[in-house]
């Protein structure tokens, strides 16, 4: 299913939008009941997005958090038509811990915005 076309697009000041990608980490990504497996499925979602919006928002930031038993940030705001190569290399990091924390990738989001 594509989901790119439920996000609505909010604007302030004519700077355009920051989204934050949170990208589970976790040891369960590797399951394969996705092929080739979850993480990868994950990894070409957010690549997906950015290309949609480097075509038609390139003034937009986009920032990674990638979270298994922690969470990181994994790559700080930034315009994407000036750091699309280092947000795809985010997209492709790892964490080597165990467990799921999404409350933690929340609040380092929260933390993005304020």
């Amino acid at each position: 299913m594509n989901y790119t076309n439920f996000a609505n697009r909010i604007q302030s000041n004519g700077s355009g939008e920051v989204t934050i990608t949170m990208q589970d980490l976790s040891p369960s990504m590797d399951e394969k009941d996705w092929k080739p497996n979850r993480l990868a499925g994950a990894i070409a979602a957010n690549e997906k997005l950015l290309d949609i919006k480097l075509k038609h928002y390139p003034n937009d930031q986009m920032g990674v958090i990638g979270f298994a038993g922690s969470a990181k940030l994994l790559h700080s705001p930034a315009v994407i038509s000036r750091n699309a190569q280092s947000l795809r290399k985010a997209f492709n990091q790892r964490l080597n811990e165990y467990g799921t924390n999404f409350t933690a990738a929340l609040e380092l989001a929260e933390s993005c915005f304020f």
